[in-house]
């Protein structure tokens, strides 16, 4: 692979990217070389000068090299091919335009402002440059903010595309997708490229659900009749693809138990559920593959003292500091299962038996050594101990629960699990962060595990999920989860 210390690792861009641009039907190489280029863009981009990029850099950042035995290393391949597909880049990208909506009628834009992607994409061969200014055309947006009586009002906002790749706020204001340029460019079919970003974007839930629309006409771009016929095939291939290709560390793919579901009205396809573990492998570097598989950096472990910290913190959110378990004792217990257990695992213990305000730290004690007996040293120790739901079919036993659990519970009961269970995750990812203020990933996350939660629980009849109410009960249980985490 690239050896190449100087490139972004991580391709990083506001998802709301991919909602407002759509780039069309690129070729592989094209689409490595474009999302490459966004992400060097990343909180480095200038206006007021032009964005320039070598052949031999673009080359390298897009994976279009081979090795030179006359130089005994990796070089770029920027011969006369490559300058066509530059040549065909600029073609395309200086077409692609956002149609900002200004004024919608019973549901349909009446007028719109385009706004292109670039305001220049400038190829000079002679010199083997290409150099590119993004659109400095102002859109309005609407922001939610809160006054200092509390209400929440809409602020409208200008902005322009570069805010897309700049914002000194990610993960706090911005939502964002990212995911690992060595990966992305290593997937050969153009179709499991688009795949695996679209994945992306739910690395941390571990499920998406498309309509049959967006799937094959934005995600894969299946823009011909011809292309459309094949669409089972087209998805299989790429789904085949992202499974084949290994991590050496644990011999699995890097989106591990991916799935896709079909959900059916007649013959007719209507929507797309895709199931898989939450991932993270392919935001590090890959330093070697070997036919189909794949030797990533190492991942840089958090020390010993971060660790602790993160528990500490969860800990004073259970016990009060000054509380009678906030003593010399129990934090040396603390550190000492730190030595043989991950600190998610520890945190994992202190939501459990902090969720009563009467129970003491002896619960969490109790817990901890009897997890200690069992040998659990990872969370995933404890999901795999408990194989809930053995069918794969939807429940709202909360993940982890008793197995000889009984559902007594009603709708509104249901709901409670929901939130419940949502607090939970969120919490799992806040420990994992060293941000203080992420607000907007609190947000984005809550977002898309209460979807996914509540589509689970959609075709058990509840009431207040119907057609007619899901998006009242999804909008008063996201206030509520968002209300707890004061967002």
């Amino acid at each position: 692979m690239v050896e190449n210390r100087e490139f972004r690792e991580i391709i990083k861009y506001d998802n709301k990217f991919t909602q407002m641009f759509q780039l069309g039907d690129l070729s592989p190489l094209q689409e490595n070389m474009i999302y490459s280029i966004f992400g060097e863009l990343r909180d480095v981009y200038d206006e007021n000068e032009a964005a320039i990029f070598s052949y031999s850099s673009l080359a390298m950042l897009a994976g279009n090299t081979f090795y030179s035995s006359r130089e005994q290393k990796i070089v770029p391949r920027t011969g006369k091919r490559f300058e066509t597909t530059v040549e065909e880049l600029e073609e395309r990208m200086t077409k692609i335009v956002y149609r900002h909506p200004e004024k919608v009628v019973d549901g349909k834009v009446v007028s719109y402002t385009s706004i292109p992607l670039f305001k220049t994409f400038r190829v000079d061969h002679e010199n083997k440059l290409i150099k590119i200014h993004l659109s400095d055309a102002e859109y309005t947006e609407y922001d939610e903010v809160t006054t200092e009586d509390g209400t929440k009002v809409k602020v409208a906002v200008r902005r322009t595309v570069k805010d897309l790749f700049n914002n000194p706020e990610w993960g706090k204001k911005a939502k964002y997708i990212q995911y690992g340029r060595d990966y992305h460019n290593l997937l050969k079919s153009k179709y499991s490229k688009r795949l695996f970003r679209h994945l992306a974007d739910w690395r941390k839930t571990g499920f998406v659900k498309d309509t049959a629309e967006e799937l094959e006409q934005e995600v894969l771009i299946l823009d011909s009749p011809s292309l459309l016929r094949s669409k089972g095939t087209k998805l299989q291939q790429a789904m085949d693809e992202i499974n084949t290709l290994l991590v050496d560390e644990h011999g699995l793919p890097v989106i591990q138990d991916l799935t896709v579901e079909r959900i059916k009205k007649g013959k007719s396809i209507t929507h797309y559920i895709f199931r898989f573990k939450p991932f993270d492998d392919d935001l590090r570097r890959i330093v070697a593959t070997n036919d189909k598989v794949i030797t990533f950096e190492k991942k840089k472990e958090l020390d010993f003292k971060r660790k602790m910290a993160i528990v500490m913190e969860k800990f004073y959110t259970v016990f009060p500091k000054g509380s009678k378990a906030d003593n010399y004792n129990n934090k040396n217990q603390l550190k000492r299962w730190l030595e043989t257990m991950d600190h998610e695992l520890v945190i994992e213990a202190l939501e459990r038996t902090g969720s009563d305000a009467n129970r003491t730290f002896g619960w969490t004690r109790t817990l901890l050594n009897k997890w200690e007996v069992a040998g659990y040293t990872k969370l995933s120790d404890l999901r795999d101990s408990h194989p809930t739901n053995k069918d794969n079919r939807p429940s709202n036993v909360p993940d982890w629960s008793e197995p000889n659990y009984e559902n007594g519970t009603d709708d509104k009961d249901r709901l409670g699990l929901v939130v419940v269970a949502v607090k939970s995750a969120i919490k799992i990812e806040l420990s994992k962060t060293p941000d203080e203020d992420n607000k907007a990933d609190i947000k984005h996350l809550a977002e898309k595990l209460l979807q996914e939660k509540l589509w689970e629980l959609k075709d058990k009849g509840l009431e207040s999920l119907s057609d007619s109410h899901f998006e009242e009960t999804r909008e008063q249980l996201l206030t509520e989860i968002l209300d707890y985490f004061k967002v």
